[in-house]
């Protein structure tokens, strides 16, 4: 802030920097300060070339108060382009803070002195195109739309407010230096025509009237031209009611406003003496009038000085009785404020005990609920361990019972099992028997033949056996015997004839042997591992099928029952044939233990040792299928039997059994 009044300093010390005092002012900045004239005639305050009151540094172009507030206003040539970025004003490329600054800070003083009216800087570009923007707190402007700028923001002072911030605005100000152009020399400012359609539009004037000269209004033109002098302190100027109206004085000014500078005649030749003496009285006479004007003047000035003090020190008086009854007002509000806050800390308070209370009713309630809540559970909890307890006694009582039943089943199984083999071996003994008495009756017989046969060949004369000849004439009957003689030979003969027929015919007949072995032996079953090709028939096309030896396994999910465990048989079937051919194995495939007690296929879901074959097996045309298939037996039994039915009646089956 200092900088920036040293630099508004710097600036009012060179020559020619104040533009009225110079008399160099262009056309443009002439028109900006005659259209801040023409606010005049609206009711505003304009105050030119003026610094605050002990403060000079605190210098201003313009200072002007009306209804939307208090502006300071300063005006810088600008031709160039001008842009606004991140809240600064950027010309050239560059931001330009300094004339910124200035403003702000002259603004910044007047705020201080007024208070809390409102306060606004205002740099206005001398620039040929309207320019709008803020740099920081202060409005960039353009001397082509100033006027709309400020008679276009909205008022906030109603017209006594806007007369006591101008007289306190009047009072505060002082001219920013001293007069250094005389009257005479100062030229009217004429307003350029480019210029002159607004003027009229703010003033409300039409571009049909003409824009004749008329006379000067002096005080607008001392005030426009020559700031007054320096001591004693200026007052601010307020207008005083006229009889004219408002537009009758805006014509006035306007045409003041737009009146060509007088011209400048050139030197006469000499005079001759009498012409020179009255030229010289005359500007005697001029000299004296314009001396009493200016003492007129300086009276007039003195007097308004004197009455603006005077409403000065009436303001501060209103003002600080305003102020003390604004504070006697604020002490009362700040009683009542505090008596009601003392009321509301009643109330809280009150509410706060019966918030207190509530809850304190509230977990009472929520303890006895809460004592309730848990003996119930506690009563369910007894109630369900007491469910608990007579649950496992009966699935004990159960278990027992399903043990004992268990054992009378295993015991009865041993009992059939016992009886079965007992009934086996009686079997087995009386078909031993019967085929004993069958080959004891068949060697007989064929003993008996065989001395039959040795008897007729004994009778017979011995001599070789020549080639073929005609049929012998029958031998002479064989003298008689007696009987006794031949039933004493006849054991001997048989029992050569046995003896000949195992040594010489038997070995030279092959079927012989099959048929002997299969009238006194059955066949074996083939063991588990080796494939048994079958034939087709009506119930199946051509097989070939293969029985793995037996394998301890495990179900892959959950156990198997007490006192069981599961035994898995891989079993292989390929169909020979080309239709297809289905085998339901849950009701073909039975195993049989060393009991002989038949189990079918265990429920399971898998096995350890590998894929289940399903339920029901459909095989293609020369297709093969594998696959495991699960028994539970009792502990301590094995498979000893495996046998596929390969029809439903079970009449072709194919079985499989261990080699112990």
């Amino acid at each position: 802030m200092g900088g920036a009044r040293a630099e508004a300093a710097e600036r009012r010390a060179l020559p020619g920097s104040r533009k009225v005092r110079s008399g160099k002012a262009s056309d443009e900045q002439q028109a900006a300060q005659a259209g801040l004239d023409l606010l005049r005639v609206l009711g505003w305050l304009v105050l030119h070339d003026v610094a605050v009151q002990g403060d000079p540094d605190a210098a201003a172009d313009h200072v002007v108060v009306g209804p939307s507030g208090v502006f300071v206003v300063n005006n810088t040539p600008w031709p160039g382009a001008v842009t606004f970025r991140d809240g600064r004003m950027v010309a050239g490329g560059a931001p330009r803070t300094a004339e910124v600054d200035q403003v702000a800070a002259v603004a910044e003083s007047v705020r201080g002195l007024l208070g809390s009216h409102p306060v606004a800087g205002v740099l206005c570009l001398v620039h040929g195109e309207p320019v709008t923007g803020v740099a920081g707190e202060v409005a960039v402007c353009s001397t082509e739309n100033i006027l709309d700028l400020l008679t276009q923001l909205p008022a906030v002072f109603d017209t006594p407010t806007q007369q006591q911030v101008g007289r306190l605005v009047g009072a505060a100000m002082a001219p920013a230096g001293p007069r250094t152009v005389p009257v005479e020399s100062a030229e009217v400012p004429a307003v350029p025509a480019r210029h002159r359609s607004k003027v009229r539009r703010k003033l409300r004037r039409t571009a049909e009237e003409p824009d004749a000269s008329v006379e000067t209004i002096e005080a607008i033109v001392q005030e426009l031209v020559v700031p007054p002098p320096p001591p004693p302190p200026p007052v601010p100027v307020v207008d005083e009611p006229v009889d004219e109206s408002v537009e009758e004085n805006a014509d006035e000014v306007v045409e003041e406003a737009l009146e060509p500078p007088r011209p400048v005649r050139a030197p006469a030749a000499p005079p001759r003496a009498p012409e020179e003496n009255r030229v010289a009285e005359e500007n005697r006479a001029a000299e004296e009038n314009r001396a009493a004007e200016e003492n007129r003047a300086v009276e007039e000035q003195r007097a308004r000085e004197a009455e603006a003090r005077a409403e000065a020190a009436e303001e501060r008086v209103r003002l600080a009785q305003e102020r003390r009854l604004a504070e006697e007002r604020e002490h009362q509000a700040a009683q009542h404020q505090a008596a009601q806050q003392r009321a509301r800390q009643e109330a809280e308070e009150r509410e706060h005990r019966a918030a207190e209370e509530q809850r304190a009713a509230e977990e009472q309630e929520r303890v006895a609920a809460e004592r309730a809540r848990v003996a119930e559970e506690r009563r369910q909890a007894e109630e369900a361990q007491a469910r608990a307890v007579a649950e496992r006694k009966r699935a004990i009582e159960e278990r027992k019972q399903a043990e004992e039943a268990q054992a009378r089943a295993e015991r009865e199984a041993r009992r059939a099992a016992r009886e079965r083999i007992a009934a086996e071996k009686a079997a087995a003994k009386r078909i031993a028997a019967d085929r004993a008495a069958a080959a004891r009756i068949e060697a007989a017989r064929q003993a008996e033949a065989s001395a039959k046969s040795v008897a007729r060949a004994a009778a017979a004369p011995a001599h070789p056996v020549a080639a073929p000849a005609p049929a012998p004439a029958p031998a002479a009957p064989a003298p008689p015997r007696t009987t006794s003689r031949m039933r004493g030979l006849t054991p001997a003969l048989l029992s050569a004839l046995v003896v000949v027929l195992l040594v010489s015919v038997v070995p030279r007949v092959p079927h012989l042997v099959e048929w002997g072995k299969g009238l006194f032996v059955a066949d074996p079953a083939p063991a588990f591992g080796t494939t048994v090709s079958v034939g087709a028939s009506t119930f199946h096309p051509a097989l070939r099928v293969g029985a793995d030896a037996p394998v301890a396994t495990r179900p892959s999910g959950g156990t198997v029952a007490a006192g069981t465990h599961l035994v898995a048989v891989r079993l292989t079937v390929h169909n020979d044939g080309v239709s297809r051919w289905t085998l339901p194995l849950s009701a073909r495939i039975v195993a049989v233990d060393a009991l002989g007690v038949e189990h079918r296929p265990a429920r399971v879901a898998g096995v350890r040792a590998g894929k289940l074959l399903p339920g029901t097996v459909a095989i293609a045309g020369q297709r093969e299928v594998s696959g495991l298939v699960a028994f539970t037996l009792q502990n301590g039994r094995e498979i000893a039997e495996l046998k596929v039915l390969l029809s439903a009646d079970g009449d072709e089956k194919v079985s499989w059994e261990s080699g112990s």
